[in-house]
């Protein structure tokens, strides 16, 4: 049972590794941003991820803070709605 549990949580990382280098590589930082925003609200629930610090996702996908802000709090931003 234990060996179970260690090789399904292994499998669950790699699978958050690989979805980061994915957003990761997209060139858009917008995107990025919105991106592992949406993954986490989709994995943890909006509310865990309303708590989390901007600093914390822009660390995880190498946007500034600034630009998880804006996509978290003005989403009407022209940068946000693709062309940034």
């Amino acid at each position: 049972k234990a060996h179970e549990e260690r090789q399904k949580a292994y499998l669950i990382r790699r699978q958050w590794v690989r979805l980061t280098q994915q957003i990761t590589d997209n060139a858009m930082p917008f995107q990025r941003a919105q991106m592992i925003l949406n993954q986490f609200e989709n994995y943890f629930g909006a509310g865990l991820v309303a708590r989390l610090p901007s600093e914390a996702f822009a660390l995880m996908v190498g946007v500034l803070p600034q630009t998880v802000e804006i996509v978290r709090y003005c989403p009407d931003h022209p940068a946000v709605k693709g062309r940034g």
